[in-house]
């Protein structure tokens, strides 16, 4: 009878260094250029500013107020 063994292509043995993923290697990369991380935070607060746009906001975007459409800057409208 013929027995199949299956050994794991990188074998754990301490002392031996494993290689990275592409994934790794490529999250590595990124998070040493600080212009890709402060462009990946900036889209993150452009993301969470759409998503949560309804609690920032605070008025309904359709209903318009006709009657003070010309009034100029004040408390209440600040661009007028």
């Amino acid at each position: 009878m013929l027995t199949l063994t299956l050994e794991s292509d990188t074998p754990s043995q301490p002392g031996i260094p494993q290689e990275k993923s592409p994934l790794q290697l490529a999250l590595a990369r990124f998070s040493h250029n600080r212009i890709a991380i402060f462009g990946l935070v900036v889209l993150l607060l452009l993301i969470l500013a759409a998503v949560f746009a309804h609690v920032i906001a605070g008025y309904d975007p359709i209903q318009r107020n006709v009657k003070d459409r010309l009034q100029p800057p004040s408390g209440e409208y600040l661009l007028g």
